[in-house]
């Protein structure tokens, strides 16, 4: 059975400079074989249905095991709706990694002075 990790950066965070994720990314690369893929980190906007059928496509005909580890809107914004789309395949997430989550509301903006939702 395949085993995917997937990393999830966060808000501020992206491919063009080396942050704490890539850093984490980096030694877990190490556990890489033929039945663990170590995703390359992701932003936290990427569209989760689409990165759900990439994890899903990874198990060969199994269920993959999921492990997620996320940042910021990584682990608030991102997690929520792809363990969401992975639920719509039936791929459940054996565990999660959020590293300092924080929650973005869709209705309001988080500037919003005393924002309700967060």
């Amino acid at each position: 059975m395949q085993t995917v990790i997937c990393f999830v950066m966060g808000f501020t965070q992206d491919l063009d400079t080396l942050t704490g994720q890539e850093k984490l990314w980096r030694k877990a690369r190490r556990l890489s074989s033929p039945d663990t893929l170590v995703m390359t980190p992701v932003p936290w906007d990427t569209d989760p249905s689409k990165l759900a059928a990439f994890i899903a496509r990874q198990g060969d005909g199994e269920v993959p095991k999921v492990r997620f580890v996320g940042y910021s809107w990584g682990g608030g914004w991102q997690f929520p709706r792809l363990a969401t789309q992975l639920m719509h395949r039936a791929i459940p997430v054996e565990s999660a990694v959020l590293c300092d989550a924080v929650y973005r509301s869709p209705v309001f903006p988080s500037w919003f002075p005393f924002n309700p939702m967060s």
